[in-house]
């Protein structure tokens, strides 16, 4: 005997349930999804950076391990030093986008890339439209984005506005796709399903509250959908991105020696102003701002003093930051990312 229970349903005579087309008509929102830029990541990645001020910028990749406390390893190097650059991640890469290098202060346009299935140094895959220090990186599940920035030489250093994307699939340039609503260098990027976001920054003389976002979906300009609760800029140009919100650990409020240790958070589900959730154990500016599933990380400490930190705080409850592992040495103004 064979019980229809509709036209794609079956229970057999055996009992056994036959299953033609499952739908779903609802999602558990508090379930990470596989678009969430931290999930099924395994290491944080920083990448370059600056041991001292002054000094000469770095190449080193640092990598560490997402799902335990430890500390991290030198697995590879950039093609070039350099310091104040973006990290971003497709599904098989890690990119760096653009930064500094000395002596003196000079800027790069390069994209580099590098594999996470092997410990290998980077890759020159493509090129900004132009040299940039300080962008917001951002991520699509196709793309990568560079947001505003600035350039050296001419001298004094120049802000732009310019946001960049450059693709996963091939090996390309990058292209200018819009504007930021302000022109600003050193704002934070961070991604959502849907749009990239860039927060705070360091303008023409002082800082800002503003948050950006940009969607995937077209090629436009920005709009502004809310403020930070105090206005800072980072130099790392990547902050963390849980499923639901965004995060800014850290930053400077006047882009010098004023350091905070707040932790804000701000929802992608609507346009609102962010909330200060929790602070990290130490003040900082420079340090690189990695995802994964269930955390935040944020690595590297800016001055003074120039430290090693690698610290973590949840996604799940709002708290503060934890001491979980050091980098290979002490530095700051580093990018960062996750694979």
């Amino acid at each position: 005997m064979v019980y229809r229970l509709d036209a794609g349903t079956v229970i057999d005579q055996d009992g056994n349930l036959q299953i033609e087309n499952l739908y779903a008509t609802a999602t558990n929102p508090n379930v990470t999804s596989g678009t969430n830029i931290g999930f099924n990541t395994t290491f944080g990645y920083t990448l370059g950076g600056r041991a001292s001020v002054p000094g000469s910028a770095l190449n080193n990749i640092d990598r560490f391990q997402l799902v335990s406390k430890a500390n991290a390893s030198d697995v590879g190097d950039l093609i070039a030093a350099k310091y104040y650059t973006a990290g971003v991640a497709s599904t098989t890469h890690g990119y760096s986008v653009g930064g500094g290098y000395t002596p003196p202060f000079y800027d790069y346009n390069v994209i580099e890339k590098f594999p996470f299935s092997g410990l290998t140094n980077t890759s020159d895959v493509g090129d900004l439209t132009d040299n940039r220090h300080g962008v917001g990186g951002a991520q699509s599940a196709t793309h990568g984005y560079a947001q505003g920035g600035a350039k050296n030489p001419p001298s004094p250093t120049t802000n732009t506005n310019v946001i960049e994307k450059f693709p996963f699939s091939s090996d390309a340039n990058g292209s200018d796709v819009g504007d930021v609503t302000q022109t600003r260098r050193y704002s934070l990027g961070t991604s959502s399903p849907t749009h990239a976001y860039a927060s705070g920054g360091y303008l023409t003389s002082g800082t800002t509250t503003t948050i950006d976002n940009t969607p995937f979906a077209s090629d436009t300009n920005s709009s502004d959908v809310g403020d930070l609760t105090q206005a800072r800029c980072m130099g790392g140009g990547t902050g963390t991105s849980s499923p639901s919100h965004g995060y800014f650990a850290g930053g400077a409020t006047d882009g010098g020696p004023a350091k905070v240790n707040t932790i804000d958070k701000f929802p992608f589900s609507t346009d609102a102003n962010a909330s200060d959730v929790g602070e990290l154990t130490f003040t900082s500016y420079g340090s690189a701002g990695i995802t994964s599933e269930t955390h935040g990380y944020v690595a590297g400490r800016g001055h003074p003093p120039i430290a090693n930190n690698i610290e973590r705080y949840p996604f799940s409850t709002d708290a503060g930051g934890t001491d979980v592992g050091d980098l290979t040495g002490n530095r700051y103004a580093l990018g960062g990312t996750q694979g």
